[in-house]
This record gives structure tokens, sequence and C-alpha cells, in this order.
């Protein structure tokens, strides 16, 4: 008992040591750096040029996604994973691969929450909210404003809450504005939670309409609304339909994508917009959305209830391009709204669940 209470003892002093004395960790050894990464300190990684680890290869899955959250430097290699940090001048950042860190971190929360007494002694303890490791690795030039519009209850769904997942996945320092007058913060209580800039408010259509001078006859014109908010805040829409595959650029131009039913899959507009203006002053508000739609140089697949079934349920359908070149796909609203599980290895499969933050929630099968 007292041997097992000094391993203890000498792991607390280490952690200690790293929490309070280090400054960047320089190390080979897993165990030794993610704990540091843990505790919000830059690691240097330094790793065989032949991939081979201490303990064994990087390929044979042990580390497999790990050494993404330090600072990797290969021996032997002078160009690429080479050194590059100097002399140590200066504040050392973090890795941007501690975004992924954050994600591993915001998916156990989700999954630990559920035993009540792991979830009171976390929020007595002031663990909760998680302070992300990433908050303060800001990326410039890429959007950082995203709006979502839930009418009701009903549509706060898995489905809806994936989208929003896939933009945070993508854009983990954005503000993401939830608007809708029935969904409360408590509702979406989990991205408060794990430390995500999540803001959820309510709108008043009367008034948006009345301090943009517009036509009366839009009162009653949901698909207005999109346009009405982008107009006060800027920003880019998305529907609860559409999930985002890619960084989206802050300097795409301003356009409109559509569904199949003609309302927004998303719309990037400034606020104050004179473009998202003459869609809503518009005589003919369709005609005009669809000449924007076709237009937009950032266009992205927009699947049909037929190939949106299929895209779940068929391993040999595909898009017809790669996944990784598309910034977004939308889904057809009624056909993703049955979707209960996704068939593995299908392309719905990749755009669904793959990007997902709290991953411990499975809607898939085989």
């Amino acid at each position: 008992c007292r041997k097992k209470m000094n391993r203890f003892d000498y792991a607390y002093k280490l952690l200690s040591t790293y929490a309070n004395q280090a400054k960047v960790v320089i190390t080979s050894r897993i165990h030794v750096g993610l704990p540091a990464t843990a505790l919000g300190i830059p690691v240097i990684f330094i790793a065989p040029a032949t991939g081979e680890l201490p303990g064994g290869s990087a390929n044979t899955g042990r580390v497999a996604g790990l050494l993404d959250v330090f600072h990797q430097v290969h021996t032997k290699r002078r160009r690429k994973g080479g050194w590059r940090f100097g002399n140590l001048d200066g504040k050392i950042p973090l890795s941007d691969g501690v975004h992924r860190a954050d994600r591993y971190r915001a998916s156990f929360w989700h999954s630990l929450k559920t035993t009540h007494f792991y979830k009171d002694t976390a929020t007595i303890f002031g663990m909760i909210p998680l302070q992300r490791l990433g908050r303060e690795i800001i990326r410039d030039g890429i959007q950082q404003t995203f709006h979502f519009l839930l009418q009701n209850r009903t549509e706060l769904t898995w489905q809806s809450q994936r989208a929003i997942e896939h933009v945070f996945f993508f854009h983990p320092n954005s503000k993401v504005f939830i608007h809708s007058n029935e969904i409360t913060k408590d509702d979406l209580l989990i991205f408060f939670e794990t430390g995500y800039d999540l803001i959820v408010q309510k709108y008043d259509l009367d008034l948006l309409l009345k301090n943009q001078d517009l036509y009366d006859e839009l009162r009653n014109n949901w698909s207005s609304l999109p346009f009405l908010l982008l107009r006060k805040h800027g920003g880019v829409f998305v529907s609860k339909n559409t999930l985002v595959l890619k960084i989206i650029p802050a300097d795409i131009k301003e356009g409109v994508v559509l569904e199949e039913i003609g309302v927004p899959a998303m719309a990037y507009y400034n606020q104050n917009s004179s473009e998202a203006l003459k869609i809503l002053k518009s005589s003919n508000q369709t005609a005009t959305m669809k000449q924007h739609d076709r237009s937009t140089s950032w266009s992205f697949p927009v699947l049909s209830d037929i190939d949106t079934v299929k895209c779940s349920e068929n391993d040999t359908w595909t898009l017809g391009k790669g996944l990784d070149t598309v910034l977004a796909v939308s889904l057809h609203s009624q056909s993703y709204a049955r979707m209960e599980k996704i068939k593995i290895d299908t392309d719905c499969y990749k755009i669904v669940e793959k990007p997902c933050i709290f991953c411990d929630e499975i809607h898939w099968n085989f």
C-alpha cells in the first residue's frame, strides 16, 4: 500500500510541475504529452522520422488520433516536421490540434453527465463549463458568425443538433446564434457546458420588419426571416438540414443556396446588405432567391428526397464528387427528419456522423 501511495504522490508532483512551472514540455512519451496538454501546456512531441514511437509504431493504432494534439518534430528531418521553435523565446502557442482534444473532452462529458453523481461532482468543483484548450487559438480569414432558425421545440432534434455540431467542428471559436421563440439555453445546455459560444435568443418578426422599413406583406412570409436576421447581424445562415463539411472562408461572396422546396439551405450576407434587401423587397421573392442561388460561386449539393434515402441506406451510392471537395451538403428536410439510423460507410454516414462533437450519440448501424 505504501509503495502504491508513493507512486500516486510522484504522479501528483509531476502534474503539479507541469501545471505550475512548465512553459513548454518536450517529450517523446504519450503519457507525458497528454496530461500536459490537458493542463494547457504546449507540448513539442519528438518522434523518429520513421514514425516508430517508444513502445510501438505510430501505425499500429495505439496513438491514432493522439499525436495531432501536439506540435510534432521528427528527428533527422530537416524540412517539413523539423525544429521550428528557435530557442523557445517568447510564448509557445498550443497546437491547432487541441481543438480535437476539446472534442474528445466534450464527447466524454456528454457521456459522463448521464451519471448524476459525476455531473454533480464536476459542477460542485467548478469543472463545468469546460475551459476549451483551443479557445485562444483564433484563426484569421474564416467565418466567425453563424445563425440557425428553429421556430419551435419540435425542430430541435438530434439532426438539427448535428448541424450545429458541424459548424463548431470546423469553426470551434465562432459565435453560433440560435434564433427561436420557444427554445431556451437549457435545451442546448451541452454546448454551454463544453465551452462553445452558443447564443440562444428570441426574435420579433414585426420589429425586424419595422426597423428595416420593409413591406407589410412580408409579415407572414417565413422564408424572409433568414434574410432579415442577416441584414441585422451579418454572417452565415445555416438550415437545420445542412451539414457544413469544410472551413468557410471569410472572403466568400454574398449569396444563397436553396433547398429543394425553395427555402435557404445556407446564405451569407453582410450586415445591412443591399443584396439581401433586394431579395426582401422583390415583388417575386422566390424568383429573386433562385436568381441569387444560380449565381452563387460557393454552391454545394442539395439532395432530393430519393437521393437522401439512397445516401443513408446504399453504400454504393455516391455524390459523384469527393466529400473533401464540397463546402457542405443539404439533405432533404423530410427524409432527414425520418432518418433514425444511417448505414455505416454510406456517404450520409460520412456526412452526418463523422464530423461530430458529441460522438457518443450513435445514429448508425451495420
